[in-house]
């Protein structure tokens, strides 16, 4: 796999991910803060997997210049 296919299906799942947060998010926004409260705790995990993912690829790249 190389560092461009690596990228593109870690940001694919990650955009999936965080599209299964915000749903679950919207069904249960009537019934439970509790559970709004640890969705909206996964989903700013996943955005700092994310953001830790894409300096990671930025500085494999820079490393090959």
């Amino acid at each position: 796999m190389t560092l461009d296919e690596f990228e593109t299906e870690v940001r694919d799942l990650l955009e999936r991910i965080l599209s299964g947060l915000q749903l679950a998010n919207l069904i249960t926004a009537q019934e439970s803060t509790t559970a709004q409260a640890e969705i909206l705790a996964v989903g700013q995990l996943v955005q700092e997997l994310s953001h830790t993912v894409e300096e990671f690829v930025e500085q494999q790249r820079r490393d090959r210049s």
